[in-house]
């Protein structure tokens, strides 16, 4: 597994920078049409040649350019007002695609290689395109967004396949700026918009037809944004920029599935005004990237590790030292055969500052030797006796020389192709080594590859540091492979707050709920005789509730019990915290906290809601009230007693009226909560069979108290309330 790259330390980025041997400018050159005209995307063709794309007084504009910059052609087409184009590329056919937005409509053509209109045509929804592709089936994809993120396909003669519109359940605004296509489907990748609210960086994974497979997003500082996409070999690198106290040129590295595995920062406020990164091409051995700035652009190299290793800012346009520029930006980025690169924006030129498309064309880049690729991927592993593997090593350099592989097993030399396959045949450690050598320059990478009986070979879920909300159901898995059958398995999860840990499960997987908001460690065990390998996974339980009160969730009170049932949330700062108490499904309160003595005899559900924004999360008790144990013990009486007070409630007096059968003798005794007697009177009864007698309020402390009605071993209970 990849570890992430959190922050790089800036004072090591500028020594790096200083260190580094910045390429130069092999030429600038504007271009105009005779008003304001701006370039947005530039592209390398097949030939060489550069073609970029933007607008000429609002008009649809594009030209092409010689390896030199001298100007092949100029267009201006289409609509006639409010239209600019953000995107082009070469077709397979070798014509030219182009997207953009006219009259806040997203808008595309195809044009020839020769700068000839062949069809346009204007969607019938609102939004602007960003980005489109070609895929290998010869469809165009295109990208749109107006709070609303849209993915539409064209066919070659410009009629649309399909289109998908996608939203945010939190009504957040989408914005999509990359494409790029995979094996089984499209990435798209923006961010997401909502104002006093952390953008979040978007990923949306679509099939061929447009339907959503996943979408992933993450947020690393208060806000963040993804411009520009480019592959890697494990995936994909977005480059933008991320703000917490300041802001920071960023990229950020996702695997094929999305999720974040490492980031960059740089900080560039030394060189420009705007620390955002527009686009980003990939070279052997690194990646360069545009910080498009207003007074003065940069670029920025980064290796295959996302180590910064150079800033270039182009201070030779910076303002007055070139053709009368006076203001410039730069956004856009492609590289040619030759890893020259080229940028694309704008320039304000002369003193009526009238604003031209700007070119450069950056001088080729001149990388150390670097190691492009390397399988097995993992360099620490296990094998069994008997396992061969193949192992295979790619460099890069720029400058392309001859390279040479020098292979070694444990110190021994045993190849010197850029491959080579080892049979491990006996249980022992085992060092395998390639060094790449170009001249004076040295690469190498080393395998530490352990030959044992049994050993994991896979689990799930991949990455061993989850962060799962409370109630979430996972399955864990481990795959083994052993040199025999038997293996014994053991599962044991460890609290790592109370430090305590309990025995889950016996076999190859374990299925977990969570349920309390906490850090966990889950530890799976695979054990054959007297050898054992383990895999281990760090979980933190997430929940808008950090704690509850009472802990446990089943709970026996006696009748007239005050209780008291409280939800503490995780961010306890927040305005945005509400709450919500129910007693059997009916509202009773929206307290911070629910306070009760009104809970009959009986089995009842208290449950607590507590919302945050879009977030909601709820706790409940089953609560058991019960009978005093010595009215419990003493029964019901089912003969004729009856035995009422009023008033009950009472303050200062209340009067008991009793009955039973004729002719028999009655007792009746008053006790408290705690079943204290505090007095108990006898009667003779009359023909009638009933009685009455006061009861002193004032003699009386406030509380619940209980009459008990005796006649023949019957009983008969009233509770009565004294208020005061």
């Amino acid at each position: 597994m990849k570890s992430s790259t959190l922050s790089i330390v800036l004072c090591l980025i500028y020594a790096d920078i200083a260190m580094a041997q910045a390429p130069g400018i092999a030429w600038i050159h504007t271009y105009d049409t005779g008003g304001q005209d701006l370039l947005q995307d530039v592209y390398v063709t097949v030939n060489n040649d550069i073609v970029a794309c933007g607008s000429a007084n609002h008009r649809p504009w594009m030209i092409r350019i010689n390896p030199e910059g001298d100007l092949i052609w100029s267009r201006v087409f289409g609509p006639e007002a409010s239209a600019t184009l953000h995107a082009v590329i070469e077709t397979d056919s070798l014509d030219l695609f182009t997207s953009g937005v006219s009259n806040q409509h997203p808008y595309s053509a195809l044009l020839s290689d020769e700068g000839e209109l062949i069809w346009e045509r204007t969607e019938d929804f609102r939004a602007a395109s960003y980005a489109c592709i070609e895929l290998k089936s010869g469809s165009f994809i295109v990208s749109a967004f107006r709070n609303s993120a849209f993915l539409y396909s064209l066919n070659y003669q410009g009629e649309r396949d399909w289109l998908q519109q996608y939203d945010d359940a939190n009504r957040h605004s989408l914005y999509l700026y990359g494409l790029r296509e995979t094996q089984d489907g499209i990435i798209a990748a923006g961010f997401k918009f909502w104002p006093n609210e952390p953008k979040p960086i978007w990923v949306l994974k679509t099939d061929f037809d447009g339907e959503q497979q996943w979408t992933q997003e993450f947020v690393i500082a208060n806000n963040q944004e993804a411009r520009g996409i480019c592959s890697t070999p494990d995936g994909f690198a977005l480059c933008g920029f991320l703000f917490e106290q300041e802001s920071n040129c960023s990229i950020f590295y996702i695997n094929n599935q999305g999720e974040l595995t490492s980031h960059t920062e740089v900080d560039v406020q030394r060189f420009s005004d705007q620390e955002r990164l527009h686009g980003i091409v990939r070279l052997p051995g690194g990646y360069v990237a545009t910080a498009g700035g207003f007074t003065m652009p940069c670029a920025i190299l980064f290796d295959e590790n996302g180590r910064a290793v150079w800033v270039r800012a182009f201070d030779e346009i910076a303002p007055g030292n070139r053709n009368g520029i006076v203001n410039h930006g730069l956004v856009s980025l492609a590289a040619t055969n030759d890893n020259e690169l080229i940028g694309a924006y704008f320039a304000t030129v002369g003193e009526d500052s009238a604003v031209d498309g700007l070119l450069l064309k950056i001088e080729p880049l001149a990388l150390n030797l670097t190691l492009l690729e390397y399988i097995p991927h993992d360099t620490v592993f296990s094998v069994l006796p008997g396992d061969t593997i193949d192992f295979l090593v790619r460099a890069g350099y720029i400058n392309q020389g001859d390279l040479a592989f020098d292979w070694f097993r444990n110190g021994e030399s045993v190849g010197s192709d850029s491959a080579y396959t080892a049979i491990f045949d006996s249980l022992r450690e085992e060092l395998i080594e390639c060094h790449v050598t170009l001249e004076d320059q040295e690469v190498s990478v080393r395998w530490n590859i352990s030959v044992v009986p049994i050993y994991i070979s896979d689990w799930t879920p991949d990455s061993l540091s989850l962060i799962v909300n409370r109630r979430d159901v996972i399955n864990f898995n481990v795959r083994v492979r052993s040199v025999n059958e038997g293996v014994a398995y053991r599962w044991i999860l460890t609290d790592m707050v109370d430090n305590s840990s309990a025995d889950v499960g016996m076999s190859d997987s374990v299925t977990i709920q969570f349920n309390r908001p906490r850090a966990y460690q889950l530890t799976g065990d695979a054990s054959l005789d007297r050898d054992a390998c383990q895999v281990i996974w760090s979980i933190d339980v997430r929940s808008i509730i950090l704690n509850w009160s009472p802990v446990e969730l089943t709970l026996s009170a006696p009748v007239d019990s005050t209780l008291r049932f409280e939800l503490t949330p995780a961010n306890q700062d927040s305005g945005a915290v509400r709450f919500l108490w129910t007693v059997d499904g009916n509202s009773v309160s929206d307290s911070t906290f629910l306070q009760t003595d009104q809970l009959t005899i009986g089995l009842h559900l208290i449950a607590g809601f507590l919302f945050e924004g879009a977030e909601s999360d709820s706790v409940a008790w089953s609560v058991n009230i019960l009978e005093p144990d010595w009215i419990r013990d003493g029964g019901y009486s089912q003969a004729a007693l009856t035995l009422n007070a009023s008033p009950n409630p009472f303050n200062s007096a209340t009067r008991v009226r009793c009955s039973c059968p004729q002719f028999s003798e009655a007792e009746l005794s008053l006790v408290d909560i705690t079943g204290r007697e505090i007095w108990t009177r006898d009667f003779g009864v009359g023909s009638e069979g009933i009685f009455e007698t006061p009861i002193d309020g004032l003699k009386l402390a406030v509380g619940v108290y209980f009459l008990r009605l005796s006649s023949k071993g019957d009983n008969r209970y009233l509770k009565i309330v004294c208020l005061k």
